[in-house]
């Protein structure tokens, strides 16, 4: 993850400074710009908090997945930052389980990804590895350049 420009930025602080610009926008338009501390902000950091206002995160309780922003909603869960404001409807009765570590979660969701990818092509008895499911010619021309077949450590 920390090749990764979604990891890059200071969330944490990010979203506190988003979240005190909303709190504060009374109706208009939110003003960066005029929060004390983004003047502190590096050029990367305030693009990021402009994408967190011009372009938020869609989520809507009760739905299984975001329209929008599922990077940053990984980073944000690596930095470990509990609250985020995003765009969508909120329900307040609503109760959520409990978060799992970012990496988990990633491992998780690749798993699931290359499970609905092999199930697609009928594959038989899904072992969890890409390798077991590489056409022997594939194999053979990677190990013809010398190139070693291993397994995904996410697998």
């Amino acid at each position: 993850m920390s090749s990764c420009s979604y990891h890059q930025p200071d969330w944490p602080r990010l979203v506190r400074i988003l979240t005190e610009i909303l709190d504060t926008a009374d109706g208009q338009d939110p003003q960066p710009q005029r929060h004390p501390d983004y003047v502190l902000l590096s050029a990367e950091d305030k693009q990021w908090l402009q994408t967190l206002l011009i372009d938020p995160i869609e989520w809507d309780d009760r739905d299984q997945m975001l329209t929008n922003g599922q990077h940053r909603l990984c980073a944000l869960r690596a930095a470990e930052v509990q609250h985020c404001p995003v765009r969508g409807r909120y329900l307040p009765d609503t109760t959520h389980g409990a978060a799992i570590p970012a990496a988990d979660h990633a491992r998780a969701a690749i798993r699931v990804s290359w499970q609905d990818y092999a199930a697609a092509r009928r594959w038989p008895r899904w072992t969890g590895t890409l390798v077991d499911k590489l056409p022997s010619a594939i194999q053979m021309r990677l190990l013809a350049r010398g190139q070693r077949v291993r397994r995904s450590p996410f697998l």
